[in-house]
């Protein structure tokens, strides 16, 4: 699930059951279209709440695609 483009967007993914999360890849479109800089800054979340916004921070920004550390618990993961 994701939001439309514009300001505060998020995207999230809803696991089957809650889990404890390690660490995540984060991958974006390749190319110089306007979806490269859309992640750039964002903050991963991880919870059990469906709001994203909600649930804990990984305390990482993301800059660029890549694999980010995290030792959180929960059923929704959401970059905003």
């Amino acid at each position: 699930m994701h939001t439309q483009p514009g300001n505060d967007n998020w995207v999230q993914v809803e696991l089957k059951a809650p889990a404890k999360v390690k660490s995540i890849l984060i991958v974006n479109r390749e190319g110089n279209g306007p979806y490269v800089e859309r992640i750039n800054p964002s903050d991963i979340r991880v919870g059990n709440d469906p709001d994203v916004t909600k649930n804990p921070s990984c305390g990482v920004t993301v800059t660029a695609p890549g694999i980010f550390k995290c030792n959180l618990a929960g059923k929704y993961i959401g970059l905003i």
